[in-house]
């Protein structure tokens, strides 16, 4: 029994392990807004999209499916050009091209970009704050990176222009780059509980005690069960589906065997414990049919379990206890006899999930 065991917990821990998925961060680039021309937009949008591309990570089509956001927002510099660039304090130059010089530094936590220009090829590099003297740099594009799930910047750089154009391409690579090479690769553990919908498949074992002058239980009643859950909210979920079980009700007379299919509508907190678990207490009702008509089950009964998912490869197997209650006499017609009827009910099966859920937000 021990080797029993062992082995199934093995198998299971096995099924944890292979469906922890390790993947690249997949990001969401609204189109550039902002004062700058319509071209400028353009320009920018085209080449941050192909940035995610060439660092080799997923541009998505729809912000609702991403892992983060790249926006970038064209603003006017205005008078705020030298409290931007003044002091310099970590001064970096990133590239020095022909007559232009390509520098970053940093400003209370945020990375800015720019470029100056020096008329004497031979001249030592120009310092940014000759920007605050010029009048020719009119713009700043400002990069956010932000968490899709909890909509926090996770970082910010800028880039000082006055014309948006080729020579500029580069470092606005950079900046991507620069952007992107934090984020951590994304471990798919806890998206098997964050569906929309669930569908489950589960055999059951479903005693059932009877109350005719005396008390008679019946340990063989069997069934199967399936079922389909939306989870309209992070903590509660709606199931229904259809469950087959067997009844068989004996007395003095004799014993009289019968199918029953019910139809539960269920109402289900949810509790997430812990990465491997999910925990769902419920309550609700079942409408109960005869297949057979050897019987006349209650027509509505209630039901209050807890079930247990226990994640397993893209899924989770389920174990679920449920206790349930006539709330109307049954009828056994052939001998008009009357009599109340509860049940216990264990299912184990699997449930699989679908319609992965994200945080929708509009950027």
């Amino acid at each position: 029994m021990k080797k029993v065991i062992f082995a199934c917990l093995f198998f299971l821990a096995g099924f944890s392990l292979f469906a922890q998925v390790i993947r690249n961060a997949s990001i969401f680039v609204p189109p550039v807004t902002g004062v700058g021309r319509a071209e400028d937009n353009a320009f920018f949008y085209r080449h941050i999209s192909s940035g995610v591309i060439l660092f080799h990570y997923s541009l998505v089509r729809l912000p609702h499916i991403c892992d983060f956001i790249l926006k970038g927002t064209i603003v006017s510099i205005n008078e705020d050009i030298e409290s931007l660039i003044k002091g310099a304090p970590n001064l970096s130059l990133v590239e020095r091209r022909g007559l232009r010089d390509y520098y970053s530094w940093s400003t209370n936590g945020t990375v800015i970009y720019g470029v100056t220009e020096r008329y004497d090829p031979f001249a030592m590099p120009a310092r940014p704050d000759i920007l605050s003297v010029t009048s020719e740099y009119e713009y700043i594009l400002i990069l956010d990176l932000i968490n899709n799930t909890t909509g926090d910047i996770r970082a910010r750089q800028q880039l000082v222009y006055s014309v948006a154009d080729d020579s500029i391409a580069d470092l606005l690579s950079v900046m991507v780059f620069n952007m992107l090479a934090g984020i951590p690769d994304i471990e798919e553990t806890h998206n098997w509980r964050e569906k929309w919908l669930f569908a489950e498949l589960s055999a059951l074992w479903s005693p059932r005690i009877y109350f005719y002058q005396q008390q008679s239980i019946n340990w063989l009643n069997f069934g199967l069960k399936t079922m389909l859950e939306y989870h309209f909210l992070n903590f509660l979920t709606f199931g229904t589906g259809l469950q087959f079980v067997q009844d068989w009700v004996q007395t003095s007379t004799g014993e009289y065997r019968d199918l029953i299919l019910e139809i539960p509508f269920i109402l289900k907190g949810v509790i997430k414990p812990a990465g491997q678990f999910l925990l769902e207490p419920y309550t609700g009702i079942t409408i109960n049919q005869s297949l057979l008509e050897t019987t006349m089950p209650s027509r509505f009964s209630w039901i209050g379990g807890l079930q247990l998912c226990v994640k397993a490869g893209n899924g989770m197997i389920t174990v679920d206890a449920r206790f349930s209650r006539d709330l109307a006499k049954s009828v056994i017609p052939e001998r008009e006899m009357y009599y109340d009827r509860n049940s216990i009910q264990i299912g184990i099966g699997y449930k699989y999930g679908f319609i992965l859920k994200r945080n929708r937000r509009d950027y």
